[in-house]
């Protein structure tokens, strides 16, 4: 016979395999083929003929059947008309309490609604909407408060309007005429320099202290140049006002002729609306239309250069 574990030609009496050592004492025959299988073989693994009787089944095997869940078709058929039928009868009674439960929200709702609205009704009217009961004496002084409230508002917007009307005013060839020749009288009566605080811009002010910073540290001199006398020792005997040329609210140019002794210059003051009036930004000397010289441009290079 062949040795089941390796295939190889054993005697029929063996008990080990002497090739592979295995243990043949388990081992018979197959009544139908003749084969030799091992003893806890249930089938034949040539023929397949059935080696052990279901009576002779180890017994872990027959717990095993006895346990195994039944097929499907050996399952019982629920009757599943019944179920339907359960189905919706329990429908039928949850549709029955949810109608109810829906009948009693509806009615609460219906009974509540007026109930708070009345209620808020009534807490206006008692609160919010009921006369006042005042002092005569609190209603005297907030009658009094507000009347001076509402005169100090009548005040502010007088003023406004005031200001708005003398800015107005301000704002044409005859006041910039009248301006220029009061701002040169008192400039000139002063002494000129004296009235740089008085009647520039204030951009206008700060460079010229900047330059007598300048001056004082280098012990240099920047700015002989004085533009109310226009580099002339002697006053101008006479100021005519040429032209006026209003730009918008807050730029204007006036052009003068000054007469002195020795020349008679064509001044171009550019004026800027500061503060309320006019005030000047810059000197310029002007011929045929041209700007030939500013001062306030001759004072910034002087500055930047130093």
């Amino acid at each position: 016979m062949k040795c089941i574990y390796c295939g190889a030609e054993i005697p029929d009496n063996a008990i080990f395999c002497p090739n592979c050592g295995g243990n043949l004492s388990n081992v018979k025959h197959c009544p139908k083929c003749g084969e030799a299988v091992c003893d806890d073989e249930r089938f034949c693994h040539n023929c397949g003929a059935e080696l052990l009787k279901p009576a002779t089944l180890p017994k872990e095997e027959h717990d095993e059947e006895e346990h195994a869940e039944p097929k499907k078709s050996e399952l019982p058929t629920p009757d599943i008309q019944t179920d339907n039928d359960t189905v919706l009868s329990d429908l039928d009674e949850y549709e029955e309490e949810d109608g109810r439960s829906h009948k009693w929200i509806y009615t609460f709702a219906i009974i509540s609604i007026p109930l708070i609205i009345g209620a808020g009704v009534w807490c206006y009217n008692t609160y919010y909407n009921k006369p006042d009961k005042i002092d005569p004496q609190v209603s005297s002084v907030v009658g009094d408060s507000v009347s001076v409230s509402n005169t100090e508002n009548d005040s502010l917007h007088l003023e406004q309007e005031e200001e708005n009307k003398e800015n107005a005013q301000k704002h044409t060839t005859e006041y910039l005429s009248e301006r220029v020749s009061q701002i040169y009288t008192q400039a000139i009566n002063s002494g000129g320099g004296s009235a740089d605080e008085d009647f520039l811009t204030m951009r206008f002010i700060k460079i010229i202290k900047a330059i007598n910073v300048i001056q004082e540290a280098k012990c240099i001199s920047l700015n002989e140049f004085d533009h109310w006398y226009w580099g002339n020792e002697e006053r101008p005997s006479n100021l005519q006002v040429d032209q006026v040329d209003i730009k918008d609210q807050y730029n204007a140019t006036v052009d003068i002729t000054l007469s002195f002794p020795s020349e008679t210059p064509n001044i171009r003051l550019k004026l800027l609306f500061e503060n309320n009036d006019w005030f000047i930004d810059d000197f310029q000397e002007i011929k045929k239309g041209k700007i030939i010289f500013s001062n306030r441009k001759y004072l910034e290079e002087a500055i930047s250069s130093n």
